[in-house]
Protein backbone atom coordinates (compact mmCIF):
# COMPACT_ATOMS: atom_id res chain seq x y z
CA UNK A 1 0.00 0.00 0.00
CA UNK A 2 1.54 3.20 -0.98
CA UNK A 3 0.72 4.94 2.22
CA UNK A 4 1.66 2.28 4.60
CA UNK A 5 3.40 3.84 7.42
CA UNK A 6 7.06 1.69 7.44
CA UNK A 7 7.07 -0.11 10.59
CA UNK A 8 10.20 1.05 12.53
CA UNK A 9 11.51 -2.19 14.05
CA UNK A 10 12.76 -1.69 17.58
CA UNK A 11 16.94 -1.15 17.89
CA UNK A 12 17.72 -3.90 20.17
CA UNK A 13 19.48 -3.53 23.24
CA UNK A 14 22.65 -5.25 23.41
CA UNK A 15 21.70 -7.72 26.98
CA UNK A 16 24.52 -10.38 26.76
CA UNK A 17 22.17 -13.79 27.82
CA UNK A 18 23.54 -14.95 30.90
CA UNK A 19 23.67 -18.83 29.62
CA UNK A 20 25.74 -17.41 26.43
CA UNK A 21 28.53 -19.03 27.60
CA UNK A 22 29.76 -20.49 24.26
CA UNK A 23 29.83 -17.24 22.64
CA UNK A 24 31.94 -15.52 24.68
CA UNK A 25 31.12 -15.54 28.76
CA UNK A 26 34.32 -17.95 28.64
CA UNK A 27 37.09 -16.46 27.54
CA UNK A 28 39.65 -18.53 25.13
CA UNK A 29 42.56 -16.82 26.06
CA UNK A 30 44.36 -16.96 23.09
CA UNK A 31 46.59 -14.78 21.04
CA UNK A 32 46.27 -13.03 18.26
CA UNK A 33 43.24 -10.07 17.57
CA UNK A 34 41.90 -6.98 15.98
CA UNK A 35 43.93 -4.30 16.95
CA UNK A 36 47.66 -3.50 17.89
CA UNK A 37 50.03 -2.99 20.38
CA UNK A 38 50.11 -4.59 24.06
CA UNK A 39 47.08 -6.26 25.04
CA UNK A 40 47.24 -7.22 28.54
CA UNK A 41 46.96 -3.46 30.30
CA UNK A 42 45.99 -1.76 26.87
CA UNK A 43 42.38 0.45 27.12
CA UNK A 44 40.56 -0.25 24.14
CA UNK A 45 37.45 2.07 25.04
CA UNK A 46 36.17 3.62 28.05
CA UNK A 47 32.19 4.24 28.57
CA UNK A 48 32.04 7.07 31.21
CA UNK A 49 35.43 6.01 32.39
CA UNK A 50 34.73 2.04 32.47
CA UNK A 51 37.30 0.40 30.73
CA UNK A 52 36.85 -2.19 28.22
CA UNK A 53 40.31 -3.82 27.57
CA UNK A 54 42.26 -5.00 24.80
CA UNK A 55 42.27 -9.15 26.19
CA UNK A 56 38.95 -9.22 26.96
CA UNK A 57 37.98 -7.78 23.77
CA UNK A 58 40.14 -10.07 21.80
CA UNK A 59 39.40 -13.32 23.47
CA UNK A 60 35.67 -12.15 23.14
CA UNK A 61 36.41 -11.88 19.12
CA UNK A 62 38.11 -14.96 18.57
CA UNK A 63 35.07 -17.24 20.43
CA UNK A 64 32.62 -15.65 18.30
CA UNK A 65 35.12 -15.86 15.29
CA UNK A 66 35.74 -19.28 15.86
CA UNK A 67 32.24 -20.57 16.20
CA UNK A 68 31.33 -18.54 13.12
CA UNK A 69 34.49 -20.36 11.19
CA UNK A 70 33.08 -24.25 12.46
CA UNK A 71 29.38 -23.40 10.98
CA UNK A 72 30.46 -21.09 7.61
CA UNK A 73 33.87 -22.27 6.67
CA UNK A 74 36.82 -19.30 6.97
CA UNK A 75 36.02 -15.73 7.08
CA UNK A 76 37.89 -13.20 4.51
CA UNK A 77 38.93 -10.38 7.26
CA UNK A 78 36.78 -7.47 6.47
CA UNK A 79 33.68 -9.94 7.61
CA UNK A 80 36.24 -10.57 11.04
CA UNK A 81 36.70 -6.83 11.45
CA UNK A 82 33.15 -6.06 11.32
CA UNK A 83 32.28 -8.75 13.61
CA UNK A 84 34.97 -7.38 15.62
CA UNK A 85 32.79 -3.55 15.46
CA UNK A 86 29.68 -5.14 16.55
CA UNK A 87 31.29 -6.77 19.17
CA UNK A 88 32.76 -3.89 20.54
CA UNK A 89 29.68 -2.22 20.26
CA UNK A 90 27.83 -4.71 22.35
CA UNK A 91 30.51 -4.20 24.88
CA UNK A 92 30.15 -0.83 25.05
CA UNK A 93 26.43 -1.01 25.42
CA UNK A 94 26.78 -3.71 28.41
CA UNK A 95 29.01 -1.06 30.36
CA UNK A 96 26.78 1.86 29.94
CA UNK A 97 24.32 -0.51 31.30
CA UNK A 98 26.03 -1.84 34.33
CA UNK A 99 27.26 1.21 35.18
CA UNK A 100 23.99 2.55 35.36
CA UNK A 101 22.70 -0.78 37.04
CA UNK A 102 25.50 0.33 39.83
CA UNK A 103 24.42 4.07 40.24
CA UNK A 104 20.41 2.58 40.85
CA UNK A 105 21.60 0.23 43.47
CA UNK A 106 20.42 -3.11 41.44
CA UNK A 107 20.70 -6.08 43.61
CA UNK A 108 21.12 -9.62 42.75
CA UNK A 109 19.70 -12.24 44.91
CA UNK A 110 21.89 -15.15 45.81
CA UNK A 111 18.64 -17.34 44.82
CA UNK A 112 19.08 -16.34 41.39
CA UNK A 113 22.94 -16.76 40.47
CA UNK A 114 22.35 -20.38 42.33
CA UNK A 115 19.70 -20.88 39.43
CA UNK A 116 22.09 -19.77 36.21
CA UNK A 117 24.90 -22.27 37.72
CA UNK A 118 22.88 -24.83 38.74
CA UNK A 119 20.93 -24.65 34.57
CA UNK A 120 24.20 -24.10 33.17
CA UNK A 121 25.80 -27.46 35.12
CA UNK A 122 22.83 -29.19 33.87
CA UNK A 123 23.55 -28.44 30.30
CA UNK A 124 26.79 -29.34 30.22
CA UNK A 125 26.09 -32.45 31.35
CA UNK A 126 26.91 -32.46 35.14
CA UNK A 127 28.88 -30.83 37.81
CA UNK A 128 32.28 -32.24 36.92
CA UNK A 129 31.75 -31.66 33.17
CA UNK A 130 31.19 -28.31 34.83
CA UNK A 131 34.04 -27.98 37.15
CA UNK A 132 36.36 -29.28 33.58
CA UNK A 133 35.18 -26.55 31.54
CA UNK A 134 35.74 -23.50 33.77
CA UNK A 135 39.86 -25.44 34.17
CA UNK A 136 40.15 -25.63 30.53
CA UNK A 137 38.97 -21.81 30.15
CA UNK A 138 41.92 -21.28 32.71
CA UNK A 139 38.15 -19.39 34.60
CA UNK A 140 37.27 -19.56 38.72
CA UNK A 141 34.40 -20.30 40.16
CA UNK A 142 34.86 -17.12 42.11
CA UNK A 143 35.01 -14.94 38.54
CA UNK A 144 32.29 -17.28 36.76
CA UNK A 145 29.91 -16.37 39.77
CA UNK A 146 31.28 -13.11 39.53
CA UNK A 147 30.40 -12.42 35.53
CA UNK A 148 27.24 -14.06 35.95
CA UNK A 149 26.13 -11.73 38.89
CA UNK A 150 26.83 -8.55 36.60
CA UNK A 151 24.24 -10.29 34.12
CA UNK A 152 21.62 -10.55 36.56
CA UNK A 153 22.16 -6.90 37.72
CA UNK A 154 21.71 -5.46 34.26
CA UNK A 155 18.66 -7.91 33.68
CA UNK A 156 17.49 -6.92 36.90
CA UNK A 157 18.18 -2.90 36.30
CA UNK A 158 16.54 -3.45 32.34
CA UNK A 159 13.23 -5.09 33.92
CA UNK A 160 13.22 -2.04 36.10
CA UNK A 161 13.55 0.68 33.11
CA UNK A 162 11.05 -1.60 31.32
CA UNK A 163 8.45 -1.08 33.50
CA UNK A 164 4.76 -3.47 34.03
CA UNK A 165 3.95 -1.70 30.86
CA UNK A 166 0.31 -1.01 32.06
CA UNK A 167 -2.11 -1.18 29.64
CA UNK A 168 -5.89 -0.19 29.49
CA UNK A 169 -9.28 -1.94 28.20
CA UNK A 170 -9.98 1.17 25.71
CA UNK A 171 -5.77 0.40 24.08
CA UNK A 172 -6.72 -2.94 24.16
CA UNK A 173 -10.18 -2.18 21.69
CA UNK A 174 -8.58 -0.02 20.01
CA UNK A 175 -5.88 -2.25 19.18
CA UNK A 176 -8.25 -4.76 18.31
CA UNK A 177 -10.59 -2.80 16.00
CA UNK A 178 -10.09 -2.73 11.84
CA UNK A 179 -11.58 -1.19 9.23
CA UNK A 180 -11.89 -2.55 5.93
CA UNK A 181 -11.48 -0.04 3.79
CA UNK A 182 -11.12 1.59 0.35
CA UNK A 183 -9.56 4.54 -1.00
CA UNK A 184 -8.64 7.10 -4.19
CA UNK A 185 -5.47 8.21 -4.42
CA UNK A 186 -4.55 11.82 -6.35
CA UNK A 187 -0.87 11.81 -5.47
CA UNK A 188 1.02 14.84 -5.52
CA UNK A 189 4.61 16.25 -5.84
CA UNK A 190 5.45 19.16 -3.93
CA UNK A 191 5.21 21.63 -7.08
CA UNK A 192 2.32 24.22 -5.89
CA UNK A 193 0.49 24.00 -9.35
CA UNK A 194 0.38 20.19 -10.13
CA UNK A 195 -1.00 19.70 -6.26
CA UNK A 196 -3.31 22.44 -6.82
CA UNK A 197 -4.63 20.38 -9.97
CA UNK A 198 -4.56 17.17 -7.31
CA UNK A 199 -7.01 18.88 -5.39
CA UNK A 200 -9.28 19.61 -7.67
CA UNK A 201 -9.02 16.32 -9.39
CA UNK A 202 -10.24 14.71 -5.81
CA UNK A 203 -12.53 17.38 -5.09
CA UNK A 204 -14.30 16.54 -8.56
CA UNK A 205 -14.23 12.65 -7.44
CA UNK A 206 -15.77 13.51 -4.94
CA UNK A 207 -18.54 15.15 -6.26
CA UNK A 208 -19.18 12.26 -8.77
CA UNK A 209 -19.28 9.90 -5.12
CA UNK A 210 -22.01 12.18 -4.38
CA UNK A 211 -23.87 11.62 -7.08
CA UNK A 212 -23.78 8.08 -7.07
CA UNK A 213 -20.79 6.96 -9.08
CA UNK A 214 -19.31 3.82 -8.35
CA UNK A 215 -15.91 4.18 -6.00
CA UNK A 216 -13.90 0.96 -7.02
CA UNK A 217 -14.82 1.91 -10.50
CA UNK A 218 -13.39 5.48 -10.00
CA UNK A 219 -10.56 3.89 -8.37
CA UNK A 220 -10.11 1.82 -11.15
CA UNK A 221 -9.55 4.54 -13.45
CA UNK A 222 -8.06 7.61 -11.41
CA UNK A 223 -6.37 6.14 -8.92
CA UNK A 224 -2.38 6.66 -8.27
CA UNK A 225 -1.80 3.94 -5.95
CA UNK A 226 -0.38 0.81 -8.00
CA UNK A 227 -0.77 -1.48 -5.05
CA UNK A 228 -4.67 -1.13 -4.84
CA UNK A 229 -5.68 0.69 -8.00
CA UNK A 230 -6.38 -2.60 -9.71
CA UNK A 231 -8.31 -3.97 -7.01
CA UNK A 232 -10.78 -1.08 -6.65
CA UNK A 233 -9.00 0.39 -4.46
CA UNK A 234 -9.19 -1.90 -1.57
CA UNK A 235 -7.13 -2.27 0.66
CA UNK A 236 -8.77 -4.91 2.66
CA UNK A 237 -8.68 -4.86 6.90
CA UNK A 238 -6.57 -1.91 8.34
CA UNK A 239 -5.46 -1.73 12.03
CA UNK A 240 -4.75 1.40 13.90
CA UNK A 241 -0.82 1.77 13.44
CA UNK A 242 -0.56 0.79 9.74
CA UNK A 243 -1.10 3.66 7.86
CA UNK A 244 -0.07 7.66 8.19
CA UNK A 245 -1.95 9.44 11.24
CA UNK A 246 -4.31 11.45 8.88
CA UNK A 247 -5.50 8.63 6.38
CA UNK A 248 -5.71 6.48 10.20
CA UNK A 249 -8.16 8.86 11.77
CA UNK A 250 -10.30 9.32 9.05
CA UNK A 251 -11.07 5.66 8.12
CA UNK A 252 -11.46 4.74 11.41
CA UNK A 253 -14.11 7.73 12.36
CA UNK A 254 -16.48 6.33 9.08
CA UNK A 255 -19.37 4.73 9.22
CA UNK A 256 -19.72 1.59 6.80
CA UNK A 257 -20.62 2.54 3.35
CA UNK A 258 -19.83 6.18 4.26
CA UNK A 259 -17.04 8.31 2.44
CA UNK A 260 -14.95 10.54 3.55
CA UNK A 261 -14.20 14.17 2.27
CA UNK A 262 -10.74 14.96 0.66
CA UNK A 263 -8.32 13.99 3.45
CA UNK A 264 -4.38 15.29 2.88
CA UNK A 265 -1.63 13.08 3.41
CA UNK A 266 2.34 13.00 2.79
CA UNK A 267 1.34 10.95 -0.66
CA UNK A 268 -1.37 12.83 -1.49
CA UNK A 269 -4.91 13.54 -1.72
CA UNK A 270 -7.21 10.75 -0.61
CA UNK A 271 -11.17 9.23 -0.92
CA UNK A 272 -11.51 6.63 1.77
CA UNK A 273 -14.78 4.20 1.29
CA UNK A 274 -14.90 2.23 4.44
CA UNK A 275 -16.52 -0.97 3.39
CA UNK A 276 -16.88 -2.80 6.76
CA UNK A 277 -15.87 -2.52 10.03
CA UNK A 278 -14.44 -5.32 12.99
CA UNK A 279 -15.03 -3.82 16.31
CA UNK A 280 -13.98 -4.67 19.61
CA UNK A 281 -17.10 -6.63 20.93
CA UNK A 282 -18.15 -10.32 20.99
CA UNK A 283 -16.57 -13.74 21.92
CA UNK A 284 -13.84 -13.40 19.36
CA UNK A 285 -12.69 -10.28 20.79
CA UNK A 286 -12.61 -11.38 24.14
CA UNK A 287 -10.64 -14.82 23.14
CA UNK A 288 -8.32 -12.05 21.55
CA UNK A 289 -8.17 -9.89 24.66
CA UNK A 290 -5.23 -11.15 26.51
CA UNK A 291 -2.80 -11.84 23.39
CA UNK A 292 -3.14 -7.82 22.64
CA UNK A 293 -2.61 -6.63 25.91
CA UNK A 294 0.53 -8.95 26.07
CA UNK A 295 1.45 -6.94 22.86
CA UNK A 296 0.75 -4.20 23.72
CA UNK A 297 2.28 -4.35 27.38
CA UNK A 298 5.99 -5.59 25.50
CA UNK A 299 5.48 -2.78 23.12
CA UNK A 300 5.22 -0.30 25.95
CA UNK A 301 8.36 -2.26 27.86
CA UNK A 302 10.53 -1.90 24.53
CA UNK A 303 9.48 1.50 24.54
CA UNK A 304 10.54 2.51 27.63
CA UNK A 305 14.33 0.39 27.65
CA UNK A 306 14.73 2.61 23.84
CA UNK A 307 13.99 5.72 25.96
CA UNK A 308 16.40 5.19 28.58
CA UNK A 309 19.34 3.55 26.09
CA UNK A 310 18.68 6.98 23.83
CA UNK A 311 19.29 9.39 26.39
CA UNK A 312 21.80 7.36 28.08
CA UNK A 313 23.71 6.43 24.97
CA UNK A 314 23.81 10.24 23.82
CA UNK A 315 24.77 11.38 27.15
CA UNK A 316 27.47 8.74 27.80
CA UNK A 317 30.98 9.37 27.03
CA UNK A 318 32.96 7.08 24.90
CA UNK A 319 36.25 6.68 23.86
CA UNK A 320 37.62 4.25 21.43
CA UNK A 321 41.43 4.37 21.30
CA UNK A 322 41.84 2.30 17.64
CA UNK A 323 40.94 4.32 14.56
CA UNK A 324 39.73 1.34 12.70
CA UNK A 325 36.82 0.38 15.06
CA UNK A 326 36.40 3.79 15.35
CA UNK A 327 35.86 3.96 11.59
CA UNK A 328 33.50 1.13 11.63
CA UNK A 329 31.21 2.22 14.57
CA UNK A 330 30.90 5.67 12.69
CA UNK A 331 29.69 3.53 9.83
CA UNK A 332 27.30 1.43 11.71
CA UNK A 333 25.45 4.49 13.38
CA UNK A 334 25.40 6.18 9.64
CA UNK A 335 27.65 9.01 10.23
CA UNK A 336 28.83 8.96 7.02
CA UNK A 337 31.07 12.40 6.75
CA UNK A 338 33.07 10.97 9.81
CA UNK A 339 33.48 7.13 8.81
CA UNK A 340 34.93 8.31 5.92
CA UNK A 341 37.37 10.66 7.36
CA UNK A 342 38.29 7.63 9.43
CA UNK A 343 38.56 5.49 7.18
CA UNK A 344 40.93 7.73 5.53
CA UNK A 345 42.98 7.55 8.94
CA UNK A 346 42.73 3.38 9.17
CA UNK A 347 44.24 3.11 5.66
CA UNK A 348 47.09 5.49 5.90
CA UNK A 349 47.98 3.05 9.71
CA UNK A 350 47.08 -0.63 7.11
CA UNK A 351 47.48 0.93 3.23
CA UNK A 352 47.10 -3.21 1.85
CA UNK A 353 44.36 -3.87 4.11
CA UNK A 354 41.76 -4.32 0.88
CA UNK A 355 38.35 -4.45 3.06
CA UNK A 356 39.28 -0.76 4.19
CA UNK A 357 39.26 0.70 0.83
CA UNK A 358 35.93 -1.60 0.34
CA UNK A 359 34.21 0.31 3.00
CA UNK A 360 35.63 3.55 1.91
CA UNK A 361 34.07 3.04 -1.19
CA UNK A 362 30.55 1.94 0.47
CA UNK A 363 31.18 5.39 2.05
CA UNK A 364 31.08 7.40 -0.61
CA UNK A 365 28.59 5.12 -2.43
CA UNK A 366 26.16 6.21 -0.28
CA UNK A 367 27.02 10.05 -0.19
CA UNK A 368 26.65 9.91 -3.91
CA UNK A 369 30.11 10.37 -4.93
CA UNK A 370 30.35 7.26 -7.86
CA UNK A 371 33.64 8.20 -8.99
CA UNK A 372 35.58 8.18 -5.37
CA UNK A 373 33.26 4.83 -4.66
CA UNK A 374 34.85 3.22 -7.84
CA UNK A 375 38.37 4.53 -7.28
CA UNK A 376 38.38 2.84 -3.85
CA UNK A 377 36.32 -0.30 -5.09
CA UNK A 378 38.94 -0.63 -7.58
CA UNK A 379 41.71 -0.51 -5.16
CA UNK A 380 40.23 -3.51 -3.02
CA UNK A 381 39.56 -5.68 -5.58
CA UNK A 382 43.24 -4.83 -6.55
CA UNK A 383 44.29 -5.88 -3.05
CA UNK A 384 42.33 -8.69 -2.43
CA UNK A 385 41.95 -9.96 -5.72
CA UNK A 386 39.70 -13.05 -5.42
CA UNK A 387 36.45 -11.17 -3.36
CA UNK A 388 34.47 -11.35 -7.03
CA UNK A 389 31.25 -8.93 -5.29
CA UNK A 390 34.01 -6.38 -5.62
CA UNK A 391 34.36 -6.31 -9.33
CA UNK A 392 30.30 -7.51 -9.46
CA UNK A 393 29.71 -3.98 -7.82
CA UNK A 394 32.03 -2.41 -9.83
CA UNK A 395 30.45 -3.22 -12.62
CA UNK A 396 27.29 -1.79 -11.56
CA UNK A 397 28.94 1.55 -10.55
CA UNK A 398 29.91 1.54 -13.92
CA UNK A 399 26.36 1.15 -15.44
CA UNK A 400 25.26 4.07 -13.49
CA UNK A 401 27.66 5.56 -15.24
CA UNK A 402 26.55 4.49 -18.50
CA UNK A 403 30.62 3.50 -18.96
CA UNK A 404 28.95 0.10 -20.99
CA UNK A 405 33.04 -0.86 -21.63
CA UNK A 406 34.36 -0.76 -18.14
CA UNK A 407 30.91 -2.49 -16.83
CA UNK A 408 31.58 -5.08 -19.09
CA UNK A 409 35.38 -5.60 -17.95
CA UNK A 410 33.93 -5.67 -14.38
CA UNK A 411 31.67 -8.14 -14.55
CA UNK A 412 33.64 -10.33 -16.58
CA UNK A 413 36.43 -10.52 -13.80
CA UNK A 414 33.80 -11.02 -11.20
CA UNK A 415 32.81 -14.24 -13.35
CA UNK A 416 36.62 -14.90 -13.83
CA UNK A 417 37.46 -14.64 -10.07
CA UNK A 418 34.74 -16.51 -8.74
CA UNK A 419 34.11 -19.62 -11.43
CA UNK A 420 32.03 -21.88 -9.00
CA UNK A 421 29.29 -19.20 -7.82
CA UNK A 422 25.80 -20.10 -9.34
CA UNK A 423 23.78 -16.88 -7.97
CA UNK A 424 26.92 -14.62 -9.27
CA UNK A 425 26.41 -16.29 -12.47
CA UNK A 426 23.24 -16.37 -13.07
CA UNK A 427 22.88 -12.48 -11.89
CA UNK A 428 25.32 -12.27 -14.47
CA UNK A 429 23.61 -13.82 -17.00
CA UNK A 430 20.73 -11.77 -16.32
CA UNK A 431 22.76 -8.60 -16.42
CA UNK A 432 24.72 -9.51 -19.73
CA UNK A 433 20.80 -10.27 -20.97
CA UNK A 434 19.31 -6.83 -20.13
CA UNK A 435 22.72 -4.88 -21.46
CA UNK A 436 22.63 -7.02 -24.80
CA UNK A 437 25.56 -8.62 -24.43
CA UNK A 438 24.18 -12.11 -26.24
CA UNK A 439 27.71 -13.46 -26.53
CA UNK A 440 28.68 -13.18 -22.79
CA UNK A 441 25.08 -14.02 -21.12
CA UNK A 442 25.65 -17.41 -23.58
CA UNK A 443 28.97 -17.94 -21.73
CA UNK A 444 27.62 -17.55 -18.19
CA UNK A 445 24.34 -20.15 -19.57
CA UNK A 446 27.39 -22.07 -20.18
CA UNK A 447 28.90 -21.78 -16.85
CA UNK A 448 25.60 -22.20 -14.86
CA UNK A 449 24.95 -25.28 -16.99
CA UNK A 450 28.31 -26.69 -15.86
CA UNK A 451 27.98 -25.91 -12.21
CA UNK A 452 24.58 -27.78 -12.44
CA UNK A 453 25.98 -30.89 -13.98
CA UNK A 454 28.72 -31.33 -11.53
CA UNK A 455 26.33 -30.58 -8.65
CA UNK A 456 24.38 -33.52 -9.70
CA UNK A 457 27.41 -35.60 -10.36
CA UNK A 458 28.88 -34.97 -6.65
CA UNK A 459 25.28 -35.47 -5.52
CA UNK A 460 24.93 -38.81 -7.56
CA UNK A 461 28.45 -40.18 -6.78
CA UNK A 462 28.02 -39.68 -3.05
CA UNK A 463 24.13 -41.45 -2.92
CA UNK A 464 26.29 -44.42 -4.48
CA UNK A 465 28.87 -44.21 -2.08
CA UNK A 466 26.36 -44.07 0.67
CA UNK A 467 24.56 -46.97 -1.02
CA UNK A 468 27.53 -49.06 -0.69
CA UNK A 469 28.47 -48.15 2.88
CA UNK A 470 24.96 -49.38 3.63
CA UNK A 471 25.48 -52.80 1.21
CA UNK A 472 28.36 -53.11 3.74
CA UNK A 473 26.65 -53.03 6.84
CA UNK A 474 24.59 -54.80 5.91
CA UNK A 475 27.02 -58.09 4.91
CA UNK A 476 28.55 -57.47 8.12
CA UNK A 477 26.01 -57.42 9.75
CA UNK A 478 24.78 -61.00 7.88
CA UNK A 479 28.40 -62.12 8.92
Amino acid sequence: MLMTKMRKSMKPIAIIVVLAFAAGLLYLGLPGGFVGGSAQASVLATVNGEVIDQLTFRNTLIQYVTQLEAQNGTLPLGQIELVGAQILRQMIDEKLILSAAKKAKVTVEQAQIDEVIANFTEQVGGRESFEQLLKSQNVSLRDFTERIKEQLRIQNFLQQVAGDGEVTDEEIARAYEQVHAQHILIATTGDPEADAAAEAKIKELKAKLDQGADFAALAKEYSEDPGSKDDGGDLDFISRGQTVPEFEEAAFALQVGEVSEPVKTQFGYHLIKVVARKEAAGEEFEQAKEQIAAQLRQSKQNANLMAWYTEAKSNAKIVINDVKLSAYNAKLDGETEKAIDLFTQAIAKEPDNGYLYANLGELYEVSGDTDKAIANYEKAAELVKTDASLYFVIGTLYQEKEDTAAAVAAFRKASEVDPDNFYLHYSLYTIFSQMGEEDLAKEEMAVLERIQREAAEAAAKAAEEAEKAEQANQAAEAE
